[in-house]
């Protein structure tokens, strides 16, 4: 069954090893609307990571166009 919430490092580890391009995405417009200051900050700085990471151009085309695909059908 597993957890309902994992810890904020999780979420950091889920987001640059695991985590599939529209989960990223989706990060753009993510924020913190409960919990600490202390949690929210850390939450902003892991964001602000994963979305300024160095990409593949391409390969970011690739899967946006592919994700689009699979919502149309």
């Amino acid at each position: 069954k597993g957890l309902l919430v994992n810890g904020i490092e999780a979420l950091r580890s889920y987001l640059f090893d695991d985590a599939w391009t529209w989960e990223h995405q989706a990060l753009v417009r993510a924020r913190v609307v409960a919990g600490s200051d202390a949690l929210a900050g850390r939450f902003a700085d892991i964001r602000r990571e994963v979305l300024l990471m160095e990409r593949d151009p391409d390969e970011l085309r690739r899967e946006v166009r592919e994700m689009r695909e699979r919502m149309r059908q």
